[in-house]
């Protein structure tokens, strides 16, 4: 239902192109990734199962991990348009977030954005 994600984020070696950021990015094993110039780092996205092998890349290319984290995006995706099932769904996403042992709630309806706002 959904998928494992890791984005990692590392600190770009000085000097690089944007041609031998491509070849990195081949190189670690993915070809999604997000540049960012201003503060020259690079974001691999992968499956969670790749992680070993891009982060022994990422050493064997001297470069600095700053952050790595998890997302879960679903396969299939859900709408929802039964007005009281919206209103439950926003109060229990809402109290949710209002948690603070909760980080992160992942879920597959694709009108969330109505949803919390009708709520």
């Amino acid at each position: 239902m959904f998928s494992n994600l890791r984005d990692i984020q590392c600190q770009l070696p000085a000097n690089i192109t944007e041609e031998e950021v491509e070849e990195l990015a081949l190189q670690c094993g993915t070809e999604e990734y997000m540049t960012d110039w201003v503060n020259n780092c690079i974001t691999f996205t992968i499956d969670a199962e790749d992680e070993k092998e891009l982060l022994n890349e990422v050493k064997e290319n001297n470069m600095l991990l700053i952050s790595s984290g998890t997302r879960f995006v679903s396969h299939e995706t859900a709408s929802i348009s039964d007005s009281e099932t919206k209103r439950r769904i926003g109060l229990f996403m809402k109290s949710l977030d209002m948690m603070q042992e909760v980080e992160n709630v992942h879920h597959n309806v694709e009108n969330m954005d109505e949803i919390l706002e009708a709520s």
